[in-house]
């Protein structure tokens, strides 16, 4: 998981050096391979929460076993990958990577790594159970999702 963590704050890296903005993206590993979703978050809640439940809908219909996503922070000012992964036992294993971002010029710090404590339950509860159940309504919402790609970019791997 570290791995994959540490390839995505090398690519936050670079679109920040590039000066682009980070759209928070989620890297998803399922039974029919990786997934990725780029989410904008926007600051309405009620969105964010909408488009967030449609991610964990998504994982849930792709029987994801683990996820990583990136995103950049405001404050602090970084750069951070969480990853979540679902072991056989059904436990889930949090692991956070956090580079603090100087301006001007650029660089970034040495990954801070951070465990389940520092993360918060809101990311790791997208990750679906061993038994997920999904309603028609969300493989529906999945289903428009894929086609419509509603506020989100998807990649499908």
């Amino acid at each position: 998981m570290r791995d994959l963590i540490e390839e995505e704050l090398a690519h936050s890296r670079k679109l920040i050096a590039g000066g682009d903005e980070i759209v928070p993206r989620y890297r998803i590993a399922g039974e029919d391979g990786e997934t990725v979703i780029f989410v904008q978050l926007p600051g309405d809640l009620d969105e964010r929460t909408r488009r967030m439940e449609l991610v964990a809908s998504y994982m849930a219909v792709k029987m994801a076993r683990a996820f990583v996503m990136a995103t950049e922070l405001q404050e602090p000012d970084a750069s951070c990958a969480v990853g979540v992964e679902r072991k056989k036992t059904g436990r889930k294993v949090v692991i956070a990577g956090l580079q603090m971002i100087t301006r001007n010029p650029i660089s970034f710090s040495e990954t801070v790594w951070m465990g389940a404590e520092a993360v918060g339950d809101e990311i790791p509860s997208m990750l679906p159970d061993k038994i997920a159940s999904v309603t028609p309504t969300q493989i529906m919402e999945v289903e428009e999702l894929i086609r419509h790609n509603d506020g989100m970019k998807l990649e499908l791997g």
